[in-house]
């Protein structure tokens, strides 16, 4: 059995609110259809969406880092497919990350020098905790 995920994507767009609304959280696709954000996106590049319509709309979210470069960067596609095309071997619990490694050295270089250690978490309440 072939795995195509642009199909299954592109099959399955127009059902997006009805399988959330079916499997995962019907009160919240009420609330976006009360509030008119009942919208099927199929495109993003930089701060704009595009819905099934070739709508086009400027996003004002600003709560993921991610966003300061904007959505689909064409310089971040590119690293993470070189990333992905080295076969790293990810997420071992036993191990010192050679990625990690590699960013808190870069990330020291622009932080006040009194700031020696880089601690990663993957949520605002562990950086909290920690």
């Amino acid at each position: 059995m072939s795995f195509d995920i642009k199909q299954m994507i592109r099959a399955a767009q127009a059902r997006a609110y009805d399988m959330h609304r079916e499997h995962v959280n019907p009160q919240y696709m009420r609330v976006l259809k009360t509030i008119g954000f009942d919208r099927a996106y199929v495109r993003a590049s930089g701060p704009y969406l595009w819905d099934v319509a070739d709508k086009r709309y400027l996003d004002f979210l600003s709560g993921y880092g991610v966003f300061a470069l904007g959505r689909n960067h064409p310089r971040m596609r590119e690293i993470m497919r070189e990333f992905l095309d080295v076969d790293y071997p990810n997420l071992v619990h036993f191990d010192a990350s050679v990625i990690a490694g590699l960013l808190a050295e870069e990330l020291k270089k622009r932080l006040p020098k009194d700031l020696d250690i880089i601690y990663f978490t993957n949520s605002g309440t562990e950086g909290i905790e920690t």
